[in-house]
């Protein structure tokens, strides 16, 4: 099955005081960190960003897009990066994940026969931008909630066929969970500088 990838850019980043996608993590920006998680597994790579943001760096085949909706949150994001691709399957990051084992995109697309979304649940949950989805039947249920004022993607997920991959599973390829390490604050990317430094990368 073909399989794309989607990589949000980043919304307003007010905890992190700054457009974090462009904060620098050993040299190279938060956003590029994410993207090359994914690129040597999908076929079709998009960004998606806010119509006024700038992309720090652009890789060769990533394609950039602007949100279709102002202000409307991840949910509305992913919807987007869909649109801009036609694969049969498609990875789902942000730009604020930048410790991501790109391994464990090669076991949660191999988890996806017969399911339309594969995802980890992590500390008891989900985790929607470290997954992949089915891409037209998602993208029709997102736009539907998206039109009822939803906002957030793991409300949208009633009617879909899920596989949710338990932590212990998880471990057995990225034993310190540094995949889910989240980049909110400036302090979360000193703590991102430190696990590199440790090797636990």
């Amino acid at each position: 099955m073909s399989l794309g990838a989607v990589v949000l850019a980043g919304g307003k980043s007010s905890r992190f005081g700054s457009d974090k996608g462009s904060a620098l993590l050993q040299g190279k920006t938060l956003l590029e960190w994410s993207v090359r998680s994914v690129t040597e597994i999908a076929e079709k790579t998009v960004i998606v960003k806010a119509p006024s943001q700038k992309i720090p760096f652009l890789h060769n085949g990533v394609k950039i897009v602007d949100d279709q909706y102002l202000n409307r949150g991840p949910l509305a994001g992913l919807i987007t990066g869909f649109d801009s691709l036609d694969t049969e399957l498609v990875i789902a990051i942000g730009c604020d994940t930048p410790l991501i084992v790109p391994e464990l995109w090669s076991f949660l697309n191999d988890c996806t026969k017969d399911y339309d979304l594969v995802l980890p649940r992590i500390n008891g949950l989900l985790q929607p931008l470290v997954a992949v989805y089915r891409r037209e039947i998602c993208k029709k249920i997102f736009i539907q909630a998206l039109e009822n004022g939803e906002r957030k993607i793991i409300n949208t997920f009633h009617g879909l066929k899920i596989r949710e991959i338990e932590e212990m599973k998880i471990k057995e390829i990225d034993p310190g969970l540094v995949s889910f390490h989240n980049v909110n604050t400036r302090e979360n990317l000193i703590e991102a500088e430190n696990i590199l430094k440790m090797g636990a990368q």
